[in-house]
């Protein structure tokens, strides 16, 4: 049985592409950033860097943005170091920002599968530190062998769709760590490919020994912050392999 054009449209399984809506964007609390990219809503978005160079910080003043914008936000303390102090600092509303400290990876991604039309933004922090049920529980064995990746995949696959009807966006926290694998990269992203396919928008953040911020004081050197780069990496919404950089003061 031939259907036709006009009522495969009706049915909305054929959408013109003239009338998709328009992607929305949301600050990401650095004008330094803004200019060459934002976060995406309705769409997956990964930050990841080596340890301390800013990830959780660059989320924190986006997140403040985003709730004195009216944004309901929800943040996944899987690596449980949330600083109320730290965040009030960096102008986030306590009182318009939900808190989960959930580890397991299932349970994460239940808690977002069911609650992804409740906020405007979430964000897990992090990847590297959430734990599958089998592993939290001490299982181990061949069956068990990147349980993590294949999980994460299963999530990728399972949250698009309701992430773009919802608008909502879901940022990953990643945390880079070393790959011992020979004639590799140095340094790798937990959780498999999966995210990287998925994901929309991905920024690497970097800093080195360079990029110390310091203030003399009576004659002596304090180190106040440091400059962070932040390389566009893929992009599915604007302009790649771009880089800008952006100032964390202490």
């Amino acid at each position: 049985m031939n259907i036709s054009l006009e009522e495969l449209m009706a049915e909305k399984k054929l959408i013109k592409a003239s009338d998709l809506p328009d992607i929305e964007f949301i600050t990401t609390g650095f004008p330094e950033i803004d200019e060459i990219v934002q976060f995406p809503r309705g769409r997956i978005v990964e930050i990841f860097g080596l340890q301390s160079v800013g990830k959780t910080t660059l989320t924190m003043i986006s997140i403040a943005g985003m709730t004195k914008a009216g944004y309901k936000c929800l943040f996944i303390d899987v690596e449980n170091t949330f600083n109320k102090e730290w965040a009030v600092k960096l102008g986030v509303d306590l009182t318009k920002l939900m808190v989960s400290e959930e580890v397991i990876l299932e349970e994460i991604v239940t808690l977002v599968k069911d609650n992804v039309d409740k906020f405007d933004v979430i964000v897990i922090d992090s990847v590297a530190a959430m734990i599958p049920r089998a592993e939290f529980e001490g299982k181990s064995g061949e069956a068990f062998m990147g349980l993590k990746a294949r999980l994460m995949n299963q999530f990728m696959r399972m949250i698009t769709g309701p992430l773009a009807k919802a608008n909502t966006t879901l940022i990953f926290i990643n945390q880079l760590r070393e790959n011992m694998e020979m004639f590799s990269a140095k340094y790798q992203a937990p959780g498999g490919l999966g995210l990287k396919f998925g994901a929309s928008l991905r920024l690497e953040l970097k800093t080195t020994s360079k990029d110390r911020i310091e203030k003399t004081v009576k004659g002596v050197k304090t180190h106040v912050g440091h400059r962070v780069t932040v390389n566009v990496v893929k992009s599915k919404v604007g302009k790649p392999k771009q880089t800008t950089q952006f100032e964390v003061i202490y």
